[in-house]
């Protein structure tokens, strides 16, 4: 046992040595360096600014001195929202279950720093993983906000006095200053980022009994209900009004902050920078403050994956700018060029200085912004956003700022000429500068032109001007522009319907991700959305439905226009292709007669309609160009069609299909067979476009899913041989990417473990778990998927075991089995069926084992399934293996009670079967209490039991057993 440390108590001592006359040592016990410190940063929302803060944290939990050792994790929001946990604060790596960090013992004591403001908040989860927490160990919450927000947040704390309570785990009871505390909610501290707060909470909690402490605390529950307020970001509001929401209950230094951070990329970094550089002395919470003020949102940034990026909601920049001054426009500028220079050399193009200098009137527009340097092979990642919001803030205070004087006149095809020239730069080194010059080039072209030849080439350059700058720097007024363009010209070639349709196939995307709010938009086309949305309904599905019609049109008028270019001919085939599929899984889940996509038809048939067009667009981009590529996305969408025929496409089918499906994925199989084989064989003339390996894997993994559906009545299961033959393509195609060499080899396992399911070949079960094991090891720790393979793998053995009856598989699989079930997640609805899979392990093992902990595991994980499932099928399984359970415990142990035992679970079982209408399933039940019944001697009530299962069953081999049963019982040689 372990020595409990103790410390001199001195003025025990002192006290003991003046009442005796003796010098004795008194010894207290010392618990205060027993407890373990986790420090909990919830990386989501505004805690990303919060990194530096948590390093002075741990300095302080360092030397409170009241830990012995201290740990630091990353919460971040996992798939489904639930909440994860990482050694690292970026995302994209592999994430644990928080369940992992709690600690039964009460000697870990948690602290999570979070604004309480993201979605895990939001969604109730964090607040129940918090309840959890809080039943065992000590646990608080650092809120970095200003006090004054704490009411704002998900976690709302009050004022009150915490108190340290008799029990284990630095118990805490919350007296709070106004009102009594909330029944079944526990009490979390919620503590100020400040040294004094969080070092009397850990003396709190690692001192005695009785002592107390003034401070703010939250309630937090088991069943944590969602916040029922609207998500400030994903409200429709314009931009001034946003703005105007924000500046109401914002700090003065807050609203400087917006205000500045409109005029420079929203880079965490650069933000910093600005807030550091115009608001000397504030602190991370002014940041955090326009975080989350619902002006901003997370923007993923292309250049750089890891980079935290911000981006306003549409309308905000353009109404902060208002209240920028040209003065303070110019002192950003000269920040931003100082942080360009320091991080990315001087030899790169600085933006902002070059802003700066067209801001003051000291260069020209036309050569202002020409390269400060040769143009190099490639920009560094993350400088063109210096560009795009240069140019943007010069846009937006063009009227401020001086004016070059005016040159003489130009005429339109010196306009026209001028504008492809600027277009030229721009293709040759990235600038989106020189797509300001074009459009301001190509605008005056547009207005001089009169109708006729020149004004439609003038409207359809302008248009491919605005397209690019709208696709390189974002602004939705860009895309509107151009629409206006083009929108009702008559007289459009084929190149001006492409860039149409490709404008208005980017507006359908911004609308799904921004809104119907999305400046991109017309005003004609938003009201009517609006209009005609009603009952809850999204308007901006209604806008998607008209964008993606019109888009739909200039394509198809592109390749219908005779003599048309072929590159442009099979651009458009293939947009079409990507378009019509699109539509064809979105009119499917939005149909009927209100909803944004009408037609007489159901979903499946619409879901088809859209699919065989998208087929025919594909057709003809093959014919135009017998590319590779569109012969494989040719095949992809002939597979998607076969998955639909056979029950398995994204649309619920009523009617399933076989030879449809089966003739659908031969098509599939010719054309991915088609765009694959040359390209495996290295025999394609030079000049054809060969897909990259990661894609190349992709296709003979659906060369595959293709062979199966092919052969989806078969009974032998089709040429497994060329099946498998077609995965180790895949897999050496794979090559070193870890997940595509992952599916690769589940794929592998799946096919040998069906075919074993039909054949029964020993041999294939080993392969199986070869492949199981190989996938296993591709996962690190903590990978999502794990427990899924596990249980994959774990149920394979399990079969293997019992099949060979070999101790070695069923002690493996009860390991691997056991592993999937504590990687599941408290809350995933797969939890009750892998503990069912365990049990059963378990009781394999113990047929070949006899070992007695067997059966009580088995016993204990039932009865934790019985309790959360509800599906009456699975539940009547989960009770009949149940009832074995209890009859081998009578076996090795004697106990009629377990007998009783088995015969109420069977009768629960049977119940539920009757309930699930499964007459097999309650035939076994029955057979199973009446196994139970004639072991307590009630031959009576088994032989009713007996012969009610064998009227159900429709099993040869279970009937044949049932008669038997019967038999024995009225044969006179049972007992009475």
């Amino acid at each position: 046992m372990r020595s409990v440390p103790r410390t001199l108590d001195e003025r025990a001592t002192a006290e003991r040595a003046a009442e005796s006359g003796l010098v004795l040592p008194v010894l207290r016990t010392d618990r205060r360096r027993e407890a373990r410190l986790l420090l909990l940063m919830d990386v989501s929302t505004s805690t990303v600014v919060w990194q530096q803060a948590l390093d002075e944290l741990r300095q302080v939990c360092a030397r409170a001195g009241a830990f012995r050792e201290l740990a630091v994790q990353y919460l971040h929001e996992g798939p489904g929202g639930l909440p994860g946990c990482s050694s690292r604060p970026g995302t994209g790596g592999p994430l644990h279950a928080p369940e992992q960090l709690s600690d039964p013992t009460g000697r870990r004591v948690t602290l999570v720093l979070s604004d309480c403001a993201g979605p895990m908040w939001r969604s109730g989860r964090m607040q129940r993983l918090l309840h959890r927490w809080a039943a065992t160990s000590p646990v608080a919450v650092v809120q970095p906000l200003p006090q004054r927000m704490w009411v704002r947040t998900h976690l709302p704390a009050r004022r009150g006095l915490l108190h340290r309570r008799e029990g284990p785990a630095g118990a805490l009871e919350f007296r709070p200053d106004r009102g009594g505390p909330e029944r079944g909610a526990l009490p979390v501290p919620v503590l100020a980022l400040r040294r004094p707060s969080v070092e009397g909470w850990a003396r709190l909690v690692s001192g005695a009994t009785g002592q107390s402490l003034a401070a703010a605390a939250g309630w937090v529950r088991a069943d944590h209900s969602a916040s029922a307020a609207p998500v400030r970001a994903a409200e429709e509001l314009g931009g001034a009004d946003r703005v105007r929401a924000f500046w109401r209950p914002a700090s003065p230094e807050a609203r400087r902050l917006a205000v500045y951070l409109s005029a420079v990329p929203l880079y965490l970094p650069v933000m910093q920078l600005v807030q550091h550089a115009m608001l000397a002395g504030s602190g991370p919470d002014v940041l955090s403050e326009v975080l989350l003020g619902g002006l901003l949102r997370r923007r993923p940034d292309a250049d750089d994956p890891k980079a935290v990026r911000y981006a306003f909601l549409p309308g905000v920049a353009t109404e902060l700018r208002t209240r920028l001054t040209v003065e303070d426009v110019e002192l950003l500028f000269k920040h931003c060029s100082e942080y360009v220079e320091r991080r990315f050399g001087r030899s790169v193009r600085n933006f902002p200085a070059l802003a700066g200098a067209y801001l003051r009137g000291t260069v020209t527009p036309g050569e202002g912004l020409a390269p400060v340097t040769d143009p190099g092979p490639d920009e560094p990642a993350g400088l063109r956003a210096f560009a795009e919001v240069s140019a943007e803030v010069l846009r937006d205070l063009g009227a401020r700022m001086p004016r070059p004087a005016a040159g003489p006149e130009l005429s339109v095809l010196e306009l026209l000429e001028r504008g492809r020239e600027a277009q030229a730069r721009f293709e040759a080194e990235g600038l989106t500068r020189a797509l300001d010059d074009a459009v301001g080039h190509l605008r005056r072209a547009l207005a001089a032109a009169g109708p006729g030849e020149r004004r439609v080439e003038a409207a359809e350059e302008l248009a491919l001007s605005l397209l690019r700058r709208w696709q390189a720097g974002a602004d939705g007024e860009d895309l509107r522009e151009a629409w206006e363009a083009l929108a009702d010209l008559p007289g459009l070639t084929g190149r001006g319907r492409f860039v149409r349709g490709t404008l208005l196939w980017d507006q359908a995307v911004a609308v799904r991700e921004e809104g119907i709010g999305f400046p991109g938009v017309g005003d004609d086309l938003r009201d009517w959305a609006v209009a005609a949305a009603h009952d809850g309904q999204d308007p901006a599905e209604f806008a998607r439905a008209v964008l993606f019609l019109l888009a739909d049109q200039d394509f198809q008028a592109v390749l219908d226009t005779p003599g048309e270019d072929a590159d442009r001919r099979h651009a458009s085939a293939r947009a079409l292709m990507n378009l019509r599929r699109l539509v064809a899984l979105a009119g499917a889940g939005r149909h009927g007669p209100d909803g944004p996509y009408r037609d007489g038809v159901g979903p499946q048939e619409w879901y088809r309609a859209h699919l065989y067009r998208a087929l025919d667009a594909a057709t003809t981009a093959v014919t135009v160009s017998a590319s590779h590529a569109t012969r494989v996305e040719r095949g992809r969408l002939w597979l998607d069609l076969a998955r639909q025929f056979a029950g398995q496409g994204p649309v619920p089918a009523p009617v399933v299909q076989l030879d449809l499906a089966r003739a659908a994925a031969v098509s599939a199989i010719d054309d991915l067979y088609d765009g694959l084989a040359p390209q495996n064989l290295k025999v394609a003339h030079a000049g054809e476009d060969f897909l990259p390996d990661a894609e190349r894997c992709r296709a003979w993994l659906d060369l595959a899913s293709a062979m199966g559906l092919s052969r989806i009545t078969s009974e032998d299961g089709g040429d497994h041989r060329r099946l498998i033959e077609v995965l180790k393509r895949a897999t050496e195609a794979a090559r070193d990417d870890a997940d595509l060499r992952f599916e690769c080899h589940t794929r592998t396992a799946r096919v040998h473990r069906d075919r074993y399911e039909r054949t029964g070949d020993p041999a294939l079960l080993d392969r199986a778990v070869d492949a199981w094991d190989t996938a296993v090891r591709l996962l690190p720790e903590d990978d999502p998927r794990l427990p899924a393979v596990l249980t994959d793998h774990g149920t394979t053995l399990h079969r293997r075991g019992e099949r060979h009856d070999a101790p070695q598989d069923a002690h493996r699989a009860v390991d691997v089995l056991r592993r999937a079930v504590d990687e599941t997640h408290p809350d995933d609805p797969e939890l009750p069926a892998r503990r069912h899979l365990l049990a059963a392990a378990h009781v394999g093992r113990y047929r070949q084992a006899h070992v007695l902990s067997d059966l009580y595991e088995a016993d204990w994980l039932l009865g934790e399934v019985v309790r959360a499932a509800e599906e009456p099928r699975f539940l009547a399984r989960c009770l009949i293996l149940r009832g074995t359970v209890a009859e081998y415990l009578y076996d090795r142990l004697g106990t009629a009670g377990h007998l009783d035992e088995a015969v109420e679970h069977y009768a629960r079982g049977a119940g539920h079967a009757r309930e699930a209408d499964a007459d097999s399933l309650t035939a076994l039940a029955l057979r199973g209490r009446a196994g139970a019944r004639e072991r307590l001697g009630r031959t009576r009530p088994a032989l009713a039991d007996y012969r009610e299962a064998l009227r159900l069953t429709t099993d040869v081999t279970l009937a044949g057993r049932l008669r038997t049963d019967i038999a024995r019982l009225t044969s006179g040689t049972a007992d009475a």
